[in-house]
């Protein structure tokens, strides 16, 4: 298997529900941090860009649609980006620090970015 093969293997690793339809991953299940959004969890999509890992990932979507104590987070937008069913919210988030190594486990990889979307959502507390 290939570096991102091996990383999709890892992702799954943590939630076992995933998806991969390349280049989007799926996660169904995403637990949101307890800041008013209202559910326990929603369903987290991401692109991975074509020169991965070199050009890290930027963004993801959240379906459903998102509101803390009922209000659209002003910074997130609708998106029909994602080829999985739904209204998505399209979240800005860009990884603090990027330094993806030759090893998986040794620098940025697609788990701890996934694990990351849950800073961004904590923002709204």
């Amino acid at each position: 298997m290939g570096r991102l093969e091996d990383e999709v293997e890892i992702l799954r690793s943590r939630f076992p529900q995933l998806t991969f339809k390349d280049p989007w991953v799926l996660i169904p299940d995403y637990p949101l941090p307890n800041v008013g959004w209202g559910l326990k969890s929603c369903a987290v999509a991401f692109l991975i860009p074509g020169g991965y890992p070199a050009q890290k990932p930027y963004g993801f979507h959240a379906s459903p649609v998102l509101a803390v104590r009922g209000v659209q987070p002003g910074n997130a937008t609708p998106s029909t980006e994602p080829p999985f069913e739904g209204a998505w919210l399209k979240f800005s988030w860009d990884s603090p620090e990027w330094n993806a190594g030759a090893d998986i486990g040794s620098g940025s990889n697609l788990l701890l970015w996934a694990l990351s979307f849950h800073e961004r959502l904590l923002e709204y507390s």
